[in-house]
């Protein structure tokens, strides 16, 4: 099956001649399994070849029911397709579908207090539409100053954004709390707009080296290793605290294209529980006024409102009104 797909994958979707993806596919099957195969590899995927990839999804798909025929169409599990039809308007649905099998581009944020955006747009970079601290690139991110030398970073807009809304709300002075921080980006952003210090809190000792490598630069930001669902400091300690909890990743599958075969449905169950269990710390770990900023890479309703939804009912908290307090970006 792994020759077949490989086999299958170059003649339909990167432009191989049909006689090379066969030969090299058959010579693979030869050498990985035996010649045995050869002849049913040949026979395969020369039936494979004699319709492109459009003929066969239209082929393969003529007797699902709409929402099915669009999750295969657009290469997606039917269930991811259905999470995001219960999340977006049903004119966006297909829109999102396609757009997650687009190629990414790439976007670097700079570091407040430690770098300026223009250094990104005199080296040739785009602004990004709403984020201040953000610019579109073209070319390798290690090839810039910046970037070498730990002023700015890649991170996606969104990512950027989802940290800056956290500082748009008014709240009490004190230090403020990265609850999930790992591998560091938002940390990063936020350490320079946290006036009185951050702390960064993560529970793998791996991924909390990579905070701290990301926190250089800024001495009153400190990584911990620490498991966000057994905090180590008091009760009440941060003045704004931004829970970015492991989610299914449903809103960045550009980003990480195989991801989608390799969650499942099953896989909300033990998600959403740690979900709530983490935003209860963050919420127990928030001074009186704090300012809590929940947030996931998924749009599945499960992870998103029906959580908020319950910590707004299990605990006396409530939705901030919105503002522009800092950052420039509506919330």
């Amino acid at each position: 099956m792994v020759c077949l797909r490989l086999g299958a994958h170059q003649i339909l979707a990167m432009n191989v001649p049909t006689h090379a993806a066969v030969h090299e596919t058959v010579q693979l099957g030869k050498r990985r399994i035996g010649a045995r195969v050869a002849g049913l590899l040949n026979a395969i995927l020369r039936k494979v070849a004699k319709r492109d990839l459009p003929g066969w999804l239209d082929t393969l798909s003529a007797n699902m029911t709409h929402s099915k025929r669009e999750a295969f169409i657009n290469h997606h599990p039917s269930w991811i397709a259905d999470s995001y039809r219960r999340a977006l308007p049903e004119a966006q649905v297909t829109q999102a579908l396609i757009a997650n099998n687009q190629p990414p581009v790439t976007t670097l944020v700079v570091r407040p207090g430690i770098g300026d955006l223009s250094e990104l747009t005199d080296a040739g970079c785009t602004p990004v539409r709403h984020s201040p601290y953000g610019a579109y690139y073209k070319g390798n991110p290690a090839q810039l100053d910046a970037v070498s030398c730990g002023r700015a970073a890649v991170q996606d807009e969104g990512s950027q954004l989802a940290a800056l809304l956290l500082t748009h709300p008014e709240a009490p002075s004190g230090p403020w709390l990265d609850l999930c921080s790992g591998p560091g980006g938002k940390s990063a952003l936020l350490a320079g707009l946290a006036p009185d210090g951050l702390v960064a809190a993560e529970l793998a000792v791996h991924r909390a080296r990579l905070v701290a490598q990301n926190l250089t630069g800024f001495p009153h930001a400190q990584t911990v290793v620490a498991d966000g669902r057994h905090p180590a400091w008091p009760e009440a300690s941060f003045a704004r605290v931004l829970a970015d909890v492991p989610c299914t990743g449903l809103g960045a599958l550009r980003r990480r294209p195989e991801a989608r075969w390799r969650k499942s449905q099953a896989d909300l169950v033990g998600l959403t529980d740690l979900q709530r269990q983490l935003l209860n710390t963050a919420i127990w770990s928030a001074k009186p006024g704090g300012v809590i900023a929940y947030v996931t890479c998924s749009p599945h309703p499960d992870e998103t409102h029906a959580v908020v939804d319950w910590a707004l009912k299990a605990h006396s908290v409530s939705r901030p009104r919105q503002s522009r307090r800092r950052g420039g970006a509506d919330p």
